[in-house]
């Protein structure tokens, strides 16, 4: 176990939130929640444009978001916006103090506020500010500029493709595969990759990419990538029960019944996340749509809309998916697992990354 981060100026907390979020938030509100104790929870929503367009309206939505988390009491509020402050006053000032009025007339306590702006950074209720510089986290160079950059993928190196290709073509002419075989490469893929032989991974990819090409088997991956092996049969036994009745478009998000409840194993989540991004290196664009949709998937089902939302709509360019589709519009209704919410201001970190004693 981690020790919580003790925070103690703004400046952290600020620097902080691109490193708990993995990219650097454009254009976006992000509120952290405190409740008794340390917080890894974060809420990330994007910011009105233009700015004071029904800022009652967009605090309400904020707010509501909030008060899922059943134990919050205090709130911090961060905006990061590429709009420079108007002389000395901040940009997204309308939208901050409807904001900390409804969320006292609600008995949320304001820890503070703090807008990071094109030109510099400051408080919304405080006289502290400096330059940008003073507010950019030590790992920015790494961090993904924006949330599109953390979802590309770099494509693999040509001769790994072509043979994943060769392979894909060769296996038209075979049998349907069975779920059985997928997830068996797929468990081989995500548990043995430090010790398989090169030489075997393209044949690996292709069997799982080959069974990410039906709702069914994707559904199965992902469930084994969130939750385990278990979890992953019994939505194998529902699936099969109620597929006689229903069409596979409509079972589609079965998950969802057990994320409801059952943490996600996000030690296990962020290894299906590397095999499912290395599955799409791999192949055409147009056949990584069911890799794209997969980590959409399984990036909600882990409690990271932005990052699944971004996933979703690139499986989409690609053509119609139907899981993608669902879960980008489960996303705009703002669903959120009720493990993940279960959690409170905990949050689903491994970790508890913030104490809540930031000066105010």
């Amino acid at each position: 176990m981690t020790s919580p981060r003790i925070l103690t100026s703004i400046h952290e907390v600020l620097r902080t939130i691109p490193e708990v979020l993995g990219f650097t938030p454009t254009e976006s509100l992000v509120v952290i929640p405190f409740s008794g104790g340390p917080s890894s929870a974060m809420i990330r929503v994007d910011l009105p444009q233009p700015a004071g367009d029904d800022a009652e309206h967009f605090s309400h939505a904020v707010l509501e978001h909030v008060l899922r988390l059943g134990d919050v009491e205090r709130v911090f509020f961060a905006v990061f916006t590429s709009r420079a402050h108007a002389g000395e006053i901040a940009p997204y000032t309308i939208e901050l103090e409807t904001l900390a009025r409804q969320s006292r007339r609600l008995g949320l306590h304001i820890v503070g506020g703090a807008c990071v702006a094109g030109d510099a950074w400051s408080e919304y209720w405080g006289a502290r500010g400096g330059p940008r510089d003073e507010v950019v986290s030590a790992l920015a160079p790494v961090i993904p500029a924006d949330v599109s950059e953390a979802t590309e993928i770099a494509s693999a190196p040509e001769e790994a493709r072509s043979r994943v290709e060769e392979l894909l073509a060769e296996h038209a002419r075979l049998a349907e595969i069975t779920d059985d075989e997928v997830l068996c490469a797929w468990n081989l893929y995500l548990d043995g990759a430090r010790w398989l032989d090169p030489e075997y991974e393209p044949i690996l990819v292709a069997l799982v990419s080959r069974g990410l090409r039906r709702l069914r088997t994707l559904e199965l991956i992902v469930a084994n990538g969130a939750l385990g092996s278990e979890i992953c049969e019994r939505v194998e036994a529902i699936w099969l029960d109620l597929a006689e009745n229903m069409p596979e478009a409509e079972l589609t998000g079965l998950t969802e019944v057990f994320a409801d409840f059952i943490p996600a194993d996000l030690a296990r989540v962020d290894r299906a996340i590397s095999a499912l991004r290395s599955i799409a290196s791999h192949v055409s664009e147009r056949e990584a749509r069911g890799a794209l949709a997969a980590l959409a998937w399984l990036t909600c089902l882990a409690g990271r809309a932005s990052i699944a939302s971004e996933y979703a709509r690139r499986a989409l360019r690609a053509g119609h998916h139907a899981l993608a589709a669902q879960v980008l519009e489960r996303i705009d209704q703002g669903y959120v697992p009720g493990w993940v919410v279960g959690s409170g201001c905990a949050g689903p970190g491994r970790y508890s990354e913030l104490d809540d004693s930031v000066p105010e």
